[in-house]
């Protein structure tokens, strides 16, 4: 009787544990699913718009955001000053999420000078979660200018030198330059980069005998308010 009791208790155990087992867990709702927004930044070169792109680590209910099908970006193009047709394209890239980063790059080269193109992206994470378009970044295209023109150094006095160098005439495409030209200095001294921005065709520095000075320059061509970058120039450095 002891023996038919036991294998009567384990009998309901084992039946209770195969009841419970296989059951998974109720799924997120979708609002909670969806991942927490996500932010873009544009950065003109010469040669195309970096789309700067970094994911969220969460979703909105505050889960680790572990996989997406893909991100949408939305370009819009629309010319400037003539008439034509805004048109609208839409195109998906499907980064790998990584713990240790979520900073993704996108570089779109197709691009045509005398337009505006606005962005704007989504994450779509499965089939049924998405997030809504994120808020449009905006920026002014045109063929950035060419390398500075002339660029020398020479020392000013005992304990200064003088960068001097003439504004491109022409963009990379070859046609004449139109609009108000800025100037990026690269100073690199013991190792530390600084960038400088100026609007003279000259710029003035203090050395010292016992530091290497070196200086690379380019234009930056203010067009409705976006600043386009031409290539820099080589190095020139001192002593």
């Amino acid at each position: 009787m002891r023996i038919e009791k036991i294998f009567l208790s384990l009998l309901i155990i084992f039946l209770f544990l195969l009841q419970g087992c296989g059951k998974k867990s109720p799924p997120l709702p979708i609002e909670k699913s969806i991942p927490q927004g996500a932010d873009l930044t544009l950065e003109p070169t010469p040669y195309g718009i970096k789309l700067w792109i970094t994911l969220p680590e969460k979703t909105q209910g505050g889960y680790t955001l572990t996989k997406i099908q893909y991100v949408e970006i939305e370009k819009k193009e629309e010319p400037i000053e003539k008439g034509g047709k805004i048109k609208i394209r839409h195109f998906k890239i499907k980064p790998k999420l990584h713990s240790a980063g979520r900073l993704f790059l996108y570089t779109d080269t197709d691009l045509k000078s005398g337009y505006k193109y606005t962005y704007r992206l989504r994450i779509k994470k499965d089939f049924l979660v998405a997030t809504p378009f994120l808020p449009e970044r905006v920026i002014y295209w045109s063929d950035p200018p060419s390398w500075v023109r002339d660029l020398n150094l020479i020392l000013s006095s005992p304990r200064e030198l003088t960068l001097k160098w003439n504004p491109p005439l022409f963009n990379l495409k070859g046609a004449p330059l139109m609009g108000e030209l800025f100037y990026t200095i690269e100073r690199v001294k013991n190792g530390k980069i600084e960038y400088l921005n100026i609007r003279e065709t000259y710029f003035k520095d203090k050395f010292t005998e016992d530091e290497k000075s070196c200086y690379r320059v380019r234009a930056l061509l203010n067009y409705y308010g976006t600043f386009l970058p031409g290539p820099f120039s080589e190095y020139l450095c001192y002593p």
